[in-house]
């Protein structure tokens, strides 16, 4: 999928009438999945987890059409409540992860309102988990890269770029939770707003 976007972002780039980048910035909240439960307890989605991302985006645009791929340093998190199976154990987990995010936007612009999806490529750099007051790196429990996707609605005002958009899973994130078979993925909702250094 990678390679078709790549492949895809080549072409329109080669038509390209207008290329832009800039520095860009945001928030994010984010939420843990849960499709498969561990067998020592239910594992249930806590509340959102707010979040940071900063980096670069570059553009390639037609007349209509545009392609945006970005480079993102993400701090993110999400919660999740365990409940042992006897229901004698129940407490929050906290985790915490550091990433670089690839994402690779295709939209059409109308007028200043844009519409965009693409995949995102992302690089685990650090996994951290928080239960109680201890807290314990649990990088080795995920995989270093995952895949998913972005898509939402975009406006540009003068030099600023103002990007809301949704992030899935298209894969698990990982295959444990303290050493349980489960299946973990993530969502979240971003708001980014970036600045052209030419227009």
């Amino acid at each position: 999928m990678i390679s078709l976007a790549f492949a895809c972002m080549i072409c329109i780039a080669s038509y390209a009438q207008k290329f832009t980048f800039g520095p860009r910035v945001g928030v994010s909240q984010s939420k843990m999945i849960i499709k498969q439960n561990a067998s020592n307890g239910q594992y249930d989605s806590g509340e959102g987890v707010f979040g940071l991302h900063a980096g670069v985006f570059t553009r390639f645009s037609g007349s209509m059409f545009y392609v945006q791929p970005e480079v993102l340093f993400s701090a993110t998190g999400s919660k999740v409540t365990f409940s042992s199976n006897n229901n004698t154990t129940k407490e929050i987990r906290e985790y915490k992860y550091n990433k670089i995010d690839v994402p690779v936007m295709f939209g059409i612009r109308l007028g200043a309102v844009r519409f965009q999806a693409g995949p995102v490529a992302s690089l685990i750099l650090k996994a951290d988990v928080k239960s109680g007051d201890t807290t314990d790196d649990v990088k080795e429990n995920y995989k270093d890269t995952r895949i998913g996707y972005q898509a939402g609605i975009g406006f540009d005002i003068s030099r600023l770029i103002l990007d809301v958009k949704y992030e899935g899973s298209l894969g698990e994130y990982t295959n444990n939770i303290a050493g349980q078979p489960t299946d973990q993925r993530t969502s979240a909702i971003l708001l980014s707003l970036g600045f052209k250094i030419f227009n």
